[in-house]
């Protein structure tokens, strides 16, 4: 539990804002990135910036929005003064700071929740923080063969599309997606008492509307294991609360993947705007609460899983 609320809480790293390289008479080089951190106090943000600064291998300024109080104001006088050929946008405060603000420069994304949600223009391009929702049923197939319907508690307004498409690819691999949908945090106890006796497991996907606070995730997971009921996340720290799969998107590999993209923005090999998905996955299998709720696991499948808590 202390390790969760460590991450929950988020060491600060407060990032200084740094000078973009100038060339010989004094005016920024135009190869350069504008890095857009909306809060470097959180860990996954920092940790994509990090991956991201040892790969892209050009001048950068970096911009922490949150400690910096930055506004349009003042991200229009620095995209002005750095003149950088792309910016690169960690969170979606961030993305919709850099979208309200003409530059006519690249915008990169990555660490938005659905970001389908967002409008985009013709010069946007991102990572999805989401691992595809295909991936995640197909290891839920994979390891709990007797898993058949899924519930899935969500609010239209973040995760709509995201819904939609789950709908689909459990169809397509016998699992029912069962949807619970919730405005306010209040309806949230409500789809919690009404999950046992109708799904197998219970599926977490990043929703703010769900995981408003830090006392609302550990009520979710309170209840979940009261009920016995198998709970299926998306980050790593969530398997110390006792989700008995996570299957998450590598951050790290998310920075250096959002580096590549803007590499390739910048010498004209990438054209078409959109969003790609996360290549990097780690997959943890918590065996405690397979053997708690007596779940029938397929352990030839266990190959698989970068992380066994046993």
């Amino acid at each position: 539990m202390t390790c969760f609320m460590k991450t929950i809480e988020s060491t600060v790293f407060l990032l200084a804002v740094t000078t973009l390289l100038a060339v010989g008479d004094g005016t920024a080089r135009a190869d350069g990135v504008l890095v857009m951190n909306t809060n470097a106090a959180i860990g996954k943000y920092t940790k994509a910036q990090e991956a991201f600064v040892n790969e892209i291998r050009r001048p950068l300024v970096l911009l922490d929005i949150e400690a910096d109080r930055v506004d349009s104001a003042r991200l229009a006088r620095e995209i002005t003064s750095a003149n950088p050929r792309a910016l690169y946008c960690i969170g979606s405060t961030a993305y919709q700071l850099a979208a309200s603000t003409p530059s006519g420069r690249y915008l990169v994304v990555s660490s938005v929740i659905n970001w389908k949600r967002f409008p985009l223009s013709g010069r946007t391009h991102g990572i999805a923080n989401e691992v595809p929702a295909s991936l995640q049923l197909t290891m839920v197939r994979y390891l709990f063969p007797d898993v058949r319907r899924i519930g899935v508690i969500y609010s239209k307004q973040y995760n709509k599309e995201w819904l939609d498409v789950a709908v689909a690819n459990g169809r397509d691999r016998d699992l029912e997606i069962v949807g619970f949908d919730v405005a306010r945090v209040k309806d949230v106890h409500k789809a919690l008492e009404s999950l046992p006796g109708r799904v197998d497991a219970l599926w977490l996907t990043p929703d703010p509307v769900v995981f408003s606070s830090k006392e609302q995730i550990l009520h979710i997971y309170s209840k979940a294991d009261a009920a016995r009921l198998p709970v299926f996340a998306h980050d790593p720290i969530y398997a110390e609360l006792g989700a008995m799969l996570v299957v998450s998107a590598d951050i790290p590999t998310i920075g250096r993947q959002a580096a590549g993209l803007v590499n390739d923005l910048i010498n004209n090999k990438a054209s078409t705007p959109g969003f790609q998905d996360p290549v990097g996955t780690e997959i943890t299998v918590n065996l405690r609460k397979v053997e708690a709720y007596d779940v029938k696991i397929n352990f030839s499948a266990l190959g698989s899983v970068n992380r066994i808590i046993e």
